[in-house]
């Protein structure tokens, strides 16, 4: 195996944020190369499943895919190795940094190339949200995070082997515990939000429908606040046709692209191919 390598050919630096099986490190590869570095912790019950996301890691080749450097899977701990992405998530960068309209949907056409690519490739990723896109140099991202994703050769992939977040799950996820490209469109449709909206997290308080309002008091002040959408409460007002209303400054063009991601049936979604387009040709 090309990609496997020996523990001692690396230093670790600085925790960047966890990872689906364990704790991701800046690190220094035989002292000249900057890399992250995901290490699982032993004693964890995720061995198979880490050792599958680096399996699957060295067959993903893209330039909106986060790259595989190398692996540690012959002893532990176990390392998988790739890239630095110097300004780390999305949803932190966007969050800290003042980025125009333009930026910021340029930013979405790049997740949507990458995401096209894994479409053509028959994977699905199952968990596309902002903070598992990493930044670069010059506001160039790319999708990471593949713990969850799968080489599917169906249509549909059922699993009920791991909680997944509500918030970014297309109803036939939550409900029915199915998972297609299509459900994953669903997602990218949560993810504009998240990047129209510069971190905002989906399903806000502000964002509640009259109908079944929840609220929580304030007893310093006798004043009611709005509390997030529940997860149940988002999977029950999506099932009776709610979808997140346009933002002020969202475009309706953007708009109209994330109503399509929100179909109720899967195969009324745009294909990413057709998602890329899209954002291109209107920015």
């Amino acid at each position: 195996d090309k990609y496997e390598v020996d523990h001692s050919e690396f230093k670790l630096g600085k925790k960047l944020g966890e990872g689906n099986f364990g704790q991701v490190y800046e690190g220094l590869w035989n002292g000249t190369t900057k890399v992250a570095v995901k290490t699982l912790k032993q004693g964890t019950m995720e061995e198979e499943s880490f050792l599958k996301e680096a399996k699957l890691m060295k067959k993903l080749r893209h330039p909106k895919l986060v790259q595989l450097y190398a692996v540690c899977t012959r002893s532990q701990p176990f390392y998988i190795v790739t890239e630095l992405m110097c300004n780390g998530s999305l949803l932190n960068y966007i969050r800290k940094n003042d980025l125009n309209i333009s930026t910021l949907m340029d930013i979405a056409a790049q997740i949507a190339s990458g995401m096209a690519y894994l479409e053509t490739n028959n994977y699905i990723h199952r968990d596309l949200a902002a903070r598992n896109i990493l930044v670069g140099k010059n506001n160039y991202v790319k999708v990471a995070d593949f713990g969850l994703a799968r080489a599917i050769k169906e249509e549909i992939y059922e699993s009920t082997s791991k909680p997944f977040p509500i918030k970014w799950s297309a109803p036939e996820v939550a409900l029915q515990q199915k998972f297609s490209i299509k459900s994953d469109v669903w997602s990218f449709g949560i993810l504009l939000t998240e990047i129209i909206g510069r971190g905002r997290v989906p399903y806000p308080a502000s964002n509640h429908p009259p109908k079944g309002l929840l609220h929580t008091t304030n007893a310093s002040s006798n004043t009611n606040i709005l509390s997030d959408f529940t997860n149940r409460e988002v999977i029950d007002q999506i099932e009776h046709g709610y979808r997140m209303p346009q933002l002020p400054d969202c475009p309706d063009s953007l708009y109209a692209i994330m109503l399509n991601c929100w179909d109720a049936d899967p195969k009324k979604r745009d294909s990413f191919e057709t998602l890329l387009w899209k954002l291109e040709d209107a920015y």
